[in-house]
């Protein structure tokens, strides 16, 4: 059993299509079109057209298609082209910003952002005093880290140097050429970009993030007795599974109870929380200014429109076809601090 993984999406800017109200669609609709007394002359395959920008159909369906799971029921002909509404609005806004950002020379740095939200001592406190149970851990938890080596070819493979083992073999000698750098000093994380197998973890440095101690009692006791065994900073021998071999490193280790607002952790994840959302809050209004002065066409809402409650060819979409599916004991860990 793998430790369980933190979840993320990569493409969370348009996560939450499904939720939006069908009356959102027919003001954004009317909106597009309103004012509008001729058309555009434009390319079937354009959808949009942002200031002279086009937007076409492939791009659209590409993000359309990354919300609707192939395996499940395929959305109806309305819930489609909802999505696909919802999915122009979206690339709208961000060749907006992009074009706004480039025409004012705007590249802000991470120290230009920190410097525009300068979060206050008492903004921490405050957050803190009304938010003060999020930072109750009920159990202990551990920061782990991971490079995991398969022996077999897998074409999902990312890691920076295209490194895949194919057979036993490879992979065990793969192993021990990690665990010579490591033992040499080498950097853990940049030899999980490097090296590792796991297409989830490979890119953020093998960090799976803090796992509660009930969630390593159900993955396999091997890794639960390592991680236990570990301190923070140490490096376990390699672990041999059924389907891969895996080098764990514990980052840091948490105890159960509430943290204090003077825990350098706490107030960092605060500070983080009220920057994004001062951040957010910019960006929305800073959109509505930018789209009040752009020249936005939404041929497909046209089309919609027009269509007077019968549904344009642009609402039939195809999805994909679902392709078909064709343990040792660690000895002493390696202290990398």
């Amino acid at each position: 059993m793998n430790l369980p993984l933190n979840p993320s999406s990569r493409l969370q800017r348009f996560v939450g299509l499904r939720k939006i109200a069908p009356f959102v669609h027919l003001v954004a609709v009317l909106s597009l079109v309103t004012g509008c007394k001729q058309q555009e002359r434009h390319s079937p395959d354009v959808w949009a057209m942002v200031n002279g920008t086009e937007i076409k159909r492939d791009e659209v369906e590409k993000y359309y298609r990354s919300q609707v799971n192939p395996e499940g029921q395929e959305p109806s002909q309305e819930e489609a082209l909802s999505l696909k509404l919802n999915v122009i609005e979206q690339l709208v806004n961000n060749e907006i910003l992009l074009e706004r950002a480039k025409k004012l020379n705007l590249e802000a740095s991470d120290g230009e952002v920190e410097d525009k939200f300068t979060i206050s001592d008492q903004e921490v406190t405050d957050f803190y005093n009304a938010n003060h149970n999020q930072f109750n851990v009920a159990e202990p938890q551990f920061r782990i880290s991971q490079i995991v080596i398969t022996p077999r070819r897998d074409p999902q493979i990312r890691n920076r140097k295209n490194d895949d083992a194919t057979n036993e073999a490879e992979a065990e000698r793969k192993a021990k050429m990690l665990m010579d750098k490591l033992n040499s000093g080498a950097d853990f994380a940049q030899l999980a970009m490097d090296y590792s197998e796991d297409p989830n973890t490979a890119a953020t440095g093998g960090d799976l993030g803090y796992i509660p101690e009930s969630a390593l009692n159900q993955s396999d006791p091997i890794l639960k007795h390592t991680v236990l065994s570990l301190k923070p900073g140490q490096v376990s021998q390699p672990i041999v599974l059924k389907d891969s071999i895996r080098i764990l490193k514990l980052v840091a280790r948490e105890a159960a109870g509430l943290r204090g607002v003077n825990d350098p952790q706490v107030r960092q994840t605060i500070r983080d929380t009220l920057r994004n959302r001062k951040e957010q809050l910019l960006r929305n209004a800073y959109l509505a200014v930018a789209r009040d002065e752009a020249h936005v066409t939404n041929f497909l809402a046209q089309q919609v429109v027009e269509a007077a409650g019968k549904l344009p060819d642009a609402a039939k979409s195809t999805l994909p076809p679902v392709p078909a599916l064709k343990p040792t004991v660690p000895s002493a860990p390696v202290n990398t601090q």
